[in-house]
């Protein structure tokens, strides 16, 4: 039961956040647009959901 919800936790929660911008994503690229981060709407969500799934130092965990 712990390992389907360690699952659940790690690899469904941010898929299911990062669904929604995986159609905003070039994948020749392997990045988001150029215009996305000039959206203040776009990118502030963006921002603010995803924070949350990437840990960017020690302190974030």
């Amino acid at each position: 039961m712990h390992v389907l919800l360690d699952f659940v936790s790690s690899v469904v929660g941010p898929v299911a956040i990062f669904a929604g911008y995986l159609r905003d994503f070039n994948m020749d690229y392997e990045d988001f647009p150029l215009l996305n981060y000039y959206d203040d709407t776009w990118f502030i969500r963006a921002v603010a959901e995803n924070q949350q799934v990437f840990v960017m130092s020690w302190l974030d965990l």
